[in-house]
């Protein structure tokens, strides 16, 4: 069917909201200390959904370059978290401690198995002008997730009207 008219564009149109999504973190065990960090969202200001790639295999043949595909690689996810001064949703403190437990400050001392599962949610649907769903009905799960940076929480007396962020760079296993 041609859409002929700004009419049927608008009713057939289903659009994804880059600004309407969930993240969903399964924390380690090893960090649940309280039973509120079993399960939790994650209040992000920003994130991705992350990229990945396949390499490429090139064989020199007669003359010419045959490519082949290669292996695939994930590339690293960073999210922006609004920083909170409440104990329970201390995100900052949350991912020094994961950092920490992956390797202690003082003693060096370094555990490889402290990564968790995070799901990122999205496609919070806007189908034409009739109804909006609010479901988020795709997303991907990150497979065990771990924290390589914690990065600097910026302080400063000219901005106003917003809150404190800071970033966290995350490795991954793979998405799926």
């Amino acid at each position: 069917m041609a859409i002929q008219t700004v009419s049927q564009f608008r009713s057939l149109f289903k659009g994804v909201r880059s600004n309407r999504f969930r993240v969903i973190v399964n924390w380690p065990d090893r960090l649940r200390n309280k039973p509120s960090q079993e399960k939790s969202e994650v209040y992000i200001k920003a994130a991705d959904i992350p990229e990945a790639s396949i390499g490429q295999i090139n064989v020199p043949w007669m003359g010419r370059t045959i490519k082949f595909s290669g292996e695939r690689t994930y590339s690293e996810w960073s999210i922006q978290i609004y920083e909170s001064n409440q104990t329970v949703n201390d995100l900052r403190k949350v991912f020094e401690d994961w950092m920490d437990i992956m390797d202690q400050r003082t003693t060096h001392k370094i555990s490889y198995d402290v990564a968790a599962d995070w799901e990122v949610w999205y496609n919070d649907v806007v189908s034409g002008t009739k109804t909006t769903s609010t479901a988020f009905t795709r997303g991907i799960r990150l497979v065990k997730c771990f924290p390589i940076n914690v990065g600097a929480l910026n302080m400063d007396y000219d901005v106003a009207d917003s809150f404190a962020v800071f970033p966290v760079t995350l490795r991954y296993r793979d998405w799926e």
